[in-house]
């Protein structure tokens, strides 16, 4: 595969060309769940949109206000991927988390809290 966002490592890594049909749109009846997060910057909402159109029987669950590395630890998400395993159909949802607080670069705000700022 080559990589798309970096081209110039293809000839640095030497990473062949896996051709169309390597990229070509998979196409399944299995049931499959998708879960992505609103703040995912490797796979957002829409990319997993574009992969489960060849998904006939998919659920997509959209974590709102979480990124790629905070989605599968959450119980909210653990929850539905239990549900889904133990073969309950379940629908396209949003979930919505409370928003990320950004600690201050200045002052004080007293509900964030970090190791690094004490």
């Amino acid at each position: 595969m080559r990589c798309r966002s970096s081209p110039e490592l293809d000839e640095t890594f030497g990473i062949a060309d896996l051709g169309e049909a390597f990229r070509a749109r998979v196409e399944s009846d299995i049931p499959t769940l998708f879960v992505s997060g609103s703040l995912d910057g490797k796979t957002p909402p829409a990319r997993a949109e574009r992969a489960r159109r060849g998904f006939t029987t998919s659920t997509h669950v959209v974590i709102e206000n979480a990124g790629h590395n905070e989605i599968l630890g959450r119980p909210e998400v653990h929850e539905r991927a239990v549900r889904f395993l133990a073969g309950e159909a379940l629908e396209d949802e949003l979930v919505t988390l409370s928003p990320i607080r950004f600690a201050l670069l200045e002052g004080d705000d007293p509900r964030v809290s970090h190791p690094a700022l004490d």
